[in-house]
This record gives structure tokens, C-alpha cells and sequence, in this order.
């Protein structure tokens, strides 16, 4: 199915057009796949930006184009997700494009760019030819792992907890309350707010600007 987006939605949604054998073309009523009556799903659906709540995504589930709500367990693969304010993605796979107002933790995210919200648990990002892995302005929870992947924008995390990034790439970003692993790159404009800490100090930029990150008692070391 072709991928839903704001411009293309009431096309997705009224017709198909397709060629019968005849040859004459035919334009069928395509409605949008309603929401599932079920907690489960275990199938391919593309929901073009509809509101699905309280569900779990089996291992075959593959969902595209959703609106998500409420507590969603992942098993399987999701593309092109909003989760809500309040709302809570937990584990999986998820592709394309992310944008949170909620919780999500524990996934792989193997997309283009995820933004918004917070991120819990190990978020594992991974970088391809077909995905830049960019994780844009977000709030670490406590403990949080975030593996591989590029930063950028407002990275904050708890001022009294520890939040980690390991072989992530920092670019055009300010770091709050976050532990800056050894294979982390510094590759262009970051900025270290307060409670900042590298594991190996011999990472720390020469000509970087630590004024906030050593003007708290939590900060490099």
C-alpha cells in the first residue's frame, strides 16, 4: 500500500484504481481499515493515520500509518507511527518516521528520525544506507540506554539518575544530565548543559565549552 501522509490521505482513502481484464478501468471505493475490534493484531494494516488503542502487535503484526493510544506491547514491526500524549509504546521494531508525545521504550528503531516524548529501557538504534537513525529532541528517563544512532537537538536526561549514549553520534545538539560513552563521536556543534559525563575524559573535545557541565556537582568528572 502506498504510505499515507497529510497530502495524500483522502486519495488513499476514496478509491483504487485498477485495470480489468477487459481493459476498461474501473474506479472501486477503497474505505481505510478500521480499527481493530481486538487486542491483538497479527496481520499487515495500513491504518492511514487512524487512532488505535490498548493493543498488542504479535511477532507477524506490521503496522503502518498509525495513531497510537493508550498502552501498545510490540512483538512486530510498525512504520510511520505518532504515539500520543499519555500513551506508551514498548518493544519491537519500528521504520520511517516517529513522532512521540509519549513513552516509548525498549525498541529497535531502524527509521529515518524519531522525535518528541521520552525514551525508557534500551533503545537501539541502527544506521543504513535507507535510514539516518536521527533521535531529535527527547527526554531520557532514568536508566535509559540509547545504542547507536545520531543525536540531535535537546537531549535531556534525569538530573538524578543516569542515562547513557553508547556509539551515538552528536551532532548539532545540547546534552543535559547525560553519561557520553567512550565510542560516542562528537561530530559537529554540541553543546554540555549541566550534569554532563564523559566515561573517558580523554573524549572530551579539546576546545569544548564545559562551563555548565562543571558548574554542578554532577558533572564531568
Amino acid at each position: 500500500l502506498p504510505l499515507y501522509s497529510p497530502s495524500n490521505a483522502d486519495t488513499l482513502a476514496e478509491s483504487c484504481v485498477f485495470e480489468k481484464t477487459l481493459g476498461e478501468t474501473v474506479v472501486e471505493e477503497l474505505p481505510p481499515i478500521p480499527p481493530p475490534s481486538t487486542s491483538r493484531i497479527t496481520s499487515t494494516h495500513n491504518y492511514l493515520g487512524q487512532t488505535i488503542t490498548n493493543v498488542m502487535i504479535t511477532s507477524s503484526g506490521n503496522i503502518a500509518n498509525a495513531t497510537l493510544a493508550g498502552n501498545i506491547t510490540n512483538q512486530g514491526r510498525l512504520s510511520n507511527i505518532t504515539v500520543l500524549k499519555e500513551a506508551t509504546l514498548q518493544g519491537g521494531t519500528v521504520t520511517g518516521y516517529l513522532t512521540n508525545q509519549g513513552t516509548i521504550k525498549d525498541i529497535t528503531f531502524v527509521g529515518h528520525e524519531l522525535e518528541g516524548g521520552e525514551l525508557g529501557g534500551t533503545i537501539t538504534v541502527t544506521i543504513d544506507a535507507s535510514s539516518l537513525g536521527f533521535i531529535s529532541n527527547v527526554n531520557l528517563l532514568p536508566d535509559t540506554m540509547l545504542n547507536g544512532g545520531q543525536v540531535t537537538g535537546q537531549i535531556v536526561g534525569p538530573a538524578n539518575g543516569k542515562a547513557k549514549l553508547n556509539r551515538t553520534k552528536l551532532r548539532n545538539t545540547e546534552i543535559t544530565n547525560v553519561i557520553i560513552g567512550a565510542d560516542c563521536e562528537l561530530v559537529e556543534n554540541v553543546k554540555f548543559g549541566e550534569g554532563v559525563r564523559f566515561v573517558d575524559n580523554a573524549s572530551i573535545p579539546e576546545h569544548a565549552d564545559l562551563t555548565e557541565a562543571l558548574s554542578t556537582e554532577n558533572g564531568i568528572d
